[in-house]
């Protein structure tokens, strides 16, 4: 079937993941829980010039992503809900697009292990994902920095 590669714009696992992406030719989109440059800021900015670059790069392939909200702040209507957060709604955002999409959805998680209860980071992700019948393919941090150490050095 059709695959589409759906994620959000911060340094690191996000970027890499639309670079990949478009180097294996896979249509992928860019959804932001906030605006460009607020989220520039926030997630892109203090990883350094580096990430400014190669997310200047992923607009020019992606202009005008949608948004979630206007800022980080949770709408009035929401901020009685116990211990949830703008991240937590945008995971759900990104899953309930990708099931729009098509009947399956897969998670590819890039995973440091550590699980958590709700904070909307990577486990919640992945735990929203199982929820809604996703398959859920963690790629472990840990994993990745054993073959990265293993690699010999010119």
């Amino acid at each position: 079937g059709q695959v589409i590669g759906i994620a959000s714009g911060a340094s690191g696992g996000d970027l890499m993941f639309h670079e990949i992406c478009q180097e294996l030719s896979i249509e992928h989109r860019l959804y932001l829980p906030v605006p460009q440059d607020q989220f520039r800021n926030k997630f892109v900015s203090p990883g350094g010039e580096e990430w400014e670059k190669r997310f200047t790069a992923l607009l020019k392939t992606c202009p005008s992503p949608p948004h979630l909200a206007e800022s980080t702040d949770l709408p009035v209507w929401l901020t009685t809900k116990k211990d949830y957060s703008v991240w937590q709604r945008a995971n759900l955002w990104l899953i309930y697009e990708a099931l729009t999409l098509g009947e399956e959805i897969t998670l590819l998680a890039l995973w440091d292990g550590v699980t958590t209860q709700g904070s909307g980071d990577t486990y919640h992700m992945m735990t929203v994902a199982n929820r809604h019948g996703g398959f859920v393919f963690p790629i472990y941090t840990t994993d990745l920095l054993r073959v990265d150490s293993a690699s010999p050095t010119s």
